[in-house]
């Protein structure tokens, strides 16, 4: 269970997001989001339409088990163009082949 400031940062993250359509990069690296807080937030990336990348480097609560389940819930941004989603350290990353 999260603090009352962790959860207040996680729904305000996953508001961000949600009423966001223009969000094309978000960089959250190596602010201290724990697993927990990262699951809650994850999500919201389905709603994150737009999204072409998210780093989350440095937080101690991200794994491989995570990052994949992360991976997963990202949604490419609807194009004629064949959108892949790649995994790059601990980035999640979409590119437009």
């Amino acid at each position: 269970m999260l603090g009352v400031q962790d959860q207040t940062l996680v729904d305000n993250l996953c508001k961000f997001i949600k009423y966001n359509f223009k969000l094309y990069h978000l960089d959250l690296s190596h602010t201290g989001l724990t697993t927990l807080m990262l699951r809650e937030f994850g999500s919201s990336l389905r709603r994150a339409k737009s999204l072409l990348s998210l780093h989350l480097n440095g937080n101690p609560g991200l794994s491989s088990a995570l990052k994949a389940e992360m991976h997963q819930r990202v949604h490419c941004a609807e194009s004629e163009e064949t959108i892949s989603l790649n995994v790059i350290s601990s980035n999640l990353v979409k590119k437009t082949h």
